[in-house]
Formats: C-alpha cells, structure tokens, sequence
C-alpha cells in the first residue's frame, strides 16, 4: 500500500490518500513512484504475470479528493468518484474500458476485468 502523503485538503488541512494495487488477492510492488508536489497525480509502475488479475483499493479522507482516474500505458481505462467531497472515501478499480480485436476487425468497447494476457519479456 502506497500513502500519498503531503496532501492539503479543501480546507487546507492535511490530508492522506492510500493506494494499493493488487494482483488477485497480492499487493504488488510498485516501482519508480512519481509524485507531483501538489499530490494531484501519481504515477508508479506495477510488475505483473500472465493471468494475474488487477484491482485498485483507494482509501481518501475526507475533503482531500472526489476523483481517481485509472491509466493504463497512459490511456484511460476507468474512473470513480465520491458521493460528497466532505466524507471519507473508499472505492476500488476492479473493471476497466477495453476495447478488444476480433482477427483483423476491431470490436466494441467492454466493460471487464483487467486481466494481464502477456507481459514484455524484454521490461524483466
């Protein structure tokens, strides 16, 4: 679990957001975290396996954020947001935006689990 630490929230108090990604029922480590000062976007890298099937926890307190965006390789693949800014949050990523390939012909859009087909060897 990642704290995003730092934070002020709407009121200017601090505030605290935690993270973690998890393959199945395992958090997975993260790697090369990089935060921006204003704690607006974090990014870091996760290494997964074949098969391993990924989600987001996210725990806010309250007044520190109202939306979380999930990218994937820097295309957006899901979003929540909190009923009321004022109240702590818990939410979790667990089905993303995908749009898949049939042979040549490209199909709609689906709504499903993220779930790893192949990793790039050469990445380690």
């Amino acid at each position: 679990m990642r704290s995003l630490e730092g934070l002020v929230d709407a009121k200017g108090k601090p505030g605290m957001i935690n993270v973690l990604i998890k393959g199945g029922e395992e958090a997975l480590q993260e790697y090369m975290r990089d935060e921006l000062p204003e704690g607006s976007i974090s990014r870091c890298y996760v290494l997964t396996a074949p098969n391993d099937i990924i989600s987001v926890d996210i725990t806010a307190d309250a007044n520190t954020a109202d939306v979380f965006d999930l990218e994937v390789d820097g295309i957006l693949r899901a979003s929540i947001s909190s009923k009321a800014l004022a109240k702590a949050f818990h939410g979790t990523i667990s089905k993303v935006w995908y749009k898949g390939k049939s042979g040549t012909k490209q199909s709609g859009a689906k709504y499903c689990r993220m779930q790893v087909k192949r990793r790039d060897e050469s990445m380690g």
